[in-house]
């Protein structure tokens, strides 16, 4: 792989860490929010639940895009580009706390009713 072709790789597991995880705590939250009242009414609380699996996923991907890209900026013999290293731990950090958010809605669909 040549120079060109790993910085588009590095760019595109960069963009994967900073936004797969985001898209997921949004859909996690607009969805739940949007279809409680369903699975209230219907008694299928496996859909807000599937949601949030979709979203840890989501999340999954998030992290190991960061920590690819983090492993492919620390290579032997070779100096990381400037900059570079604050956005790729930035990415890998902010991915990490979307999961911690994702989990945490979670957390609040089994230990509190949303059907109250």
């Amino acid at each position: 792989m040549n120079m060109e072709e790993q910085s588009q790789h590095r760019e595109l597991l960069l963009w994967t860490a900073l936004i797969a995880p985001a898209i997921g705590w949004f859909v996690q939250l607009t969805a739940n929010y949007t279809l409680a009242a369903y699975a209230c009414v219907n008694d299928r609380m496996w859909i807000l639940h599937t949601i949030s699996l979709v979203a840890i996923a989501l999340a999954g991907i998030g992290i190991w895009s960061g920590w690819r890209c983090w492993r492919v900026g620390y290579q032997p013999r070779r100096e990381p580009e400037r900059g570079t290293v604050f956005y790729t731990e930035g990415s890998l950090l902010l991915a990490l706390m979307f999961l911690l958010g994702i989990l945490a809605n979670e957390l609040s669909n089994w230990l509190h009713n949303p059907c109250l």
